[in-house]
């Protein structure tokens, strides 16, 4: 504890700084995170409401890390609680310099209990890497040898097609099953043919499981790579960056892993270069001298999730839209009805920068369409939120595996097709009158459980071949989602529910994600929710024909 006492101050850090210096991705380091940067805002502007709303919510949750036997932790918590309601409930105090120096104790006070956990941890950690070290130095044993073999990921890849088709097999018994029952022929067959069937699904899932976790290893193998990338450019550029990383031990398929090296060099590269500001900057706008980059990687379902985010200057979205009209990328027409979002992502355009000056870093335009290219080859989708003067924060979500991956679906009917819509973007389903659905300029919305959602046809989306339908005065909608957006699908018809196996199609289609055999043996093709949101506020080309893409 003296030696690391000794060296914050040497260095000049305070607690807090020496906190984002070893922050380690802990629960108990998020929320602080969150009170750090509540009260930097609340700071400049005591009628913030909603930081400090943020800051008292997360002193609370603080609160409810520790356990009833930290009784001095829970005194300081309570004690900065009530600081902190009291400047922003009583309208005659601010944050004079007296107020802010007791907060800034209260604050330190709990800063530093977590500084001792994080020191704590860190050296567990190094004296296991030594151990772990030490051990690697012994030849193994004819036991060990015996455990471990080496295994070419091709066979791996074979296997794992093998794992899909009994999986589609699976499906086909089932649909035989669904028919014995229904034609009543022969009960005590049907009966055990279900147990079967159902011996059958777990043996496959079990299976599936194991040859995934067999692909799989830890992102600290990529993300362990950067830091070194951050301080050089950082460096390079006379600028002061923290780089910050959490969800390490997250494993993915290795395949992917190949694939995201250059797409999180670009950004964080990006981040570096156009986002962070230099030190005199930040200065002035009141910021740390040091600029922070936090990689988040978390799991969700069979999705893995990876958030680069910075707290630099933002994207000029303007700019951004300035340049996609010049460049004839939109009409101004369109300009005007896109989301900040939507146009922040013509950054990702080949050839598109709105740097004003070129320079060994950045400002031709290349490298960002890189990110998503190879995005597209993992099957993923990437989504920008940026404040200007706040920072920006790049999402990608993806599969966790580049091999067929088993997944719950909904078969729903558009004219004479069929598609499958993932149930993990699926928010529900419905059926309404046309009546409901109202049509203004910019589109159609309806209204469902008091919220406005904007509602499409599937088949315009998709360009197919719009044929006569009888009109039954009722549609049928499929609300999906992609991160915070919304957007409803009106379909023909919702077939059924069921597991399908994903595999690529050799060349992209828009919208789709890839293509599975249904349990009766039709082939059918798999929505693309994220890109299908994209088309339905870019607009698709009227040339599109969805007929002619599947053939070619």
């Amino acid at each position: 504890e003296k030696f690391y006492e000794a060296k914050r101050k040497k260095d000049n850090r305070t607690k807090r700084e020496e906190f984002l210096y070893f922050y380690d991705g802990k629960d108990y380091t998020e929320v602080m995170l969150a009170i750090f940067s509540s009260y930097e805002r609340l700071k400049k502007n005591k009628k913030d409401s909603e930081a400090g709303n943020l800051l008292k919510t997360n002193i609370q949750r603080l609160i409810g890390i520790f356990s009833e036997s930290d009784k001095e932790k829970v005194k300081c918590c309570n004690d900065f609680y009530e600081t902190i309601a009291t400047v922003v409930n009583h309208p005659l105090v601010g944050f004079e310099e007296e107020i802010v120096g007791i907060i800034n104790v209260e604050l330190d006070k709990i800063t530093d209990f977590f500084n001792k956990v994080i020191r704590k941890e860190r050296r567990k950690r190094t004296r296991r890497l030594g151990e772990s070290r030490r051990s690697e130095d012994k030849p193994l044993s004819a036991e060990e040898t015996k455990k471990t073999i080496r295994i070419d990921q091709e066979r791996i890849d074979k296997f794992f097609n093998y794992v899909s088709e009994l999986v589609t097999t699976q499906e086909v018994f089932k649909y035989i099953q669904t028919k014995l029952e229904k034609n009543n022929n022969d009960s005590k067959s049907a009966k055990e043919l279900k147990e079967a069937v159902n011996s059958l699904e777990q043996i496959s899932d079990d299976l599936q499981k194991s040859v995934l976790e067999v692909r799989m290893i830890p992102i600290k193998h990529l993300l362990q790579r950067f830091p070194r990338i951050v301080r050089n450019l950082a460096n390079e550029l006379g600028k002061e960056v923290k780089f910050v990383t959490a969800g390490e031990a997250t494993c993915i398929d290795k395949s992917l892993l190949d694939l995201l090296e250059d797409p999180l060099v670009h950004i964080i590269r990006n981040s570096v270069d156009h986002g962070i500001e230099s030190p005199e900057e930040r200065r002035k706008l009141n910021k740390p001298e040091y600029g922070t980059i936090i990689v988040k990687t978390s799991l969700k379902n069979d999705m893995v999730r990876i958030e680069i985010s910075d707290d630099g200057r933002g994207i000029d979205t303007n700019k951004v839209k300035m340049k996609a009209i010049e460049k004839n990328l939109i009409t101004k027409e369109q300009a005007r009805i896109m989301s900040d979002k939507d146009i922040n992502k013509f950054i990702f355009n080949p050839g598109f920068s709105t740097a004003e000056k070129i320079s060994g870093v950045s400002g031709r335009g290349v490298g960002m369409d890189v990110v998503l290219t190879n995005i597209n080859k993992c099957n993923g989708s990437i989504d920008i939120n940026s404040e200007k003067g706040k920072g920006t924060t790049i999402s990608i979500t993806m599969p966790l595996s580049l091999v067929s991956i088993v997944r719950n679906s909904l078969i729903v009917q558009v004219m004479s097709e069929q598609f499958a819509i993932l149930s993990d973007d699926i928010v529900e389903i419905t059926i309404i009158p046309e009546n409901d659905i109202n049509k203004i300029i910019k589109g159609k919305f309806i209204t469902l459980h008091n919220k406005i959602v904007r509602v499409v046809e599937l088949s315009e989306l998709l360009g197919i071949n719009n044929v006569y339908r009888e009109d039954s005065g009722a549609k049928s909608i499929v609300i999906v989602k992609n991160d915070n957006r919304r957007l409803g699908l009106i379909v023909d018809k919702f077939i059924n529910q069921q597991k399908i196996v994903i595999k690529k199609l050799n060349n992209k289609v828009e919208g789709i994600n890839g293509v599975s055999i249904l349990k009766n043996g039709k082939v059918i093709l798999v929505i693309d929710t994220a890109r299908i949101i994209d088309l339905s506020v870019s607009g698709v080309p009227s040339s599109r024909n969805m007929t002619d893409n599947i053939a070619n």
